[in-house]
């Protein structure tokens, strides 16, 4: 995967960006379309799903999904994505159309208001803050997760460690993980979430690294502020 992004983002810079694990955002060149793509963690043997879609005007989500169930089988899947996407697109767009979507940066803050957060905490300059929310599918997860991440602050997190924990609508039970660098936390972090039969929820734990190592002490904060935003979002009791 990582090797056909690079290729990808060789032909057209920055094309195409990953915003969580196997959630992947691809600019259409010379257009004002953005297309968040799930990719499947066995890919490229089963297809990606469209998870969201940017556009101007209109409904591309169903046009783009059959776009990729066409193409799928075809070699350099992503660059022909973005070969097909580009000939069912308008020629012209209206004046006020941002080329090439909405770039990182450009958003994130308000996506910020959504979340609840725990109080600050701070240990020999690393600072760790949690935050939680509501969802209801891994896929909304991904993407909730995504956003919050382009905000310019929490970009800079040398650490935003992520857990969900979510009861489908057939009754499985979904939860999974992402340590972002921080071994071992993510596992940490769901196990909260498992102890405290939260259901529902996800969580991101920013860390910002003050240069001192922490040992063990680090993992502890991240429950402790972890439990706080929990609590304060009435996940579970005080």
């Amino acid at each position: 995967m990582d090797e056909e992004v690079e290729v990808v983002n060789s032909i057209y810079e920055d094309c195409v960006l990953q915003r969580a694990e196997n959630l992947y955002t691809v600019y259409i060149p010379n257009s004002p379309v953005s297309v968040r793509l799930l990719f499947p963690t066995d890919y490229p043997d089963k297809p990606p799903r469209v998870a969201s879609v940017n556009a101007p005007e209109g409904v591309w989500t169903d046009r783009f999904q059959r776009i990729i169930d066409e193409t799928f089988a075809q070699d350099a899947y992503i660059f022909t994505f973005i070969d097909e996407v580009q000939q069912v697109l308008p020629e012209e767009w209206p004046e006020k159309a941002v080329v090439g979507g909405e770039k990182p940066g450009s958003a994130g803050s308000e996506f910020i208001e959504q979340w609840i957060a725990s109080e600050e905490i701070v240990d020999r300059k690393s600072v760790f803050i949690a935050r939680v929310l509501q969802v209801h599918s891994q896929e909304e997860a991904l993407e909730k997760v995504a956003d919050l991440v382009l905000d310019k602050k929490i970009s800079k997190a040398t650490h935003n460690i992520q857990a969900w924990r979510i009861r489908r609508p057939d009754g499985l039970l979904v939860q999974d993980c992402d340590d972002d660098g921080e071994s071992a936390a993510g596992s940490r972090l769901l196990h909260l979430l498992n102890i405290t039969e939260c259901i529902n929820v996800v969580v991101v734990v920013s860390r910002w690294y003050g240069g001192t190592l922490l040992g063990p002490d680090r993992f502890k904060h991240i429950n402790v502020c972890a439990r706080d935003a929990l609590v304060k979002g009435g996940f579970i009791k005080s």
